[in-house]
């Protein structure tokens, strides 16, 4: 089957796999005219942009409160196993206030999978809401 939207992978036949690297659409009906593959083997390690998944909302004391969540990367770009690609990251909510960031690190990445970028970037955080800062500045 061919997922063309998400670029996970595609097919798996004995140890190698598929991975959808582009798609070109048309310019008014906006459906796919052309994808690109990649053929990958299963122990090669590919970069790939991996969807983040927010959970536990209702847990996080600093949304109930009024805070809005501020996604700064949706997606993480990671360094992975092609037999191991992740379908997504998700990132626990529980506990978390107002005025907290969440770091790279702070996220428990599937094994195998480590982030491009060496530093510990931040992926969300959640913000005050906008009455509750006005009213802190009077």
């Amino acid at each position: 089957m061919v997922d063309i939207e998400s670029g996970r992978l595609i097919r798996r036949k004995g140890k190698l796999a598929r991975v959808r690297r582009g798609v070109q659409r048309d310019v008014v009906k906006d459906l796919p005219t052309h994808v690109d593959f990649m053929r990958i083997h299963d122990e090669s390690r590919i970069n790939l942009f991996i969807h983040v998944n927010f959970d536990n909302a209702d847990a996080a004391p600093g949304i109930k409160r009024g805070g809005t969540l501020t996604i700064v990367r949706a997606e993480v770009e990671l360094e992975v196993l092609a037999g191991d690609i992740p379908d997504h990251i998700t990132v626990d909510l529980t506990g978390r206030q107002i005025g907290d960031v969440i770091h790279i690190e702070d996220v428990t990445l599937p094994a195998g999978a480590k982030p491009t970028i060496n530093r510990n970037f931040v992926i969300a955080k959640i913000d005050a809401p906008t009455g509750l800062a006005a009213s802190t500045e009077e």
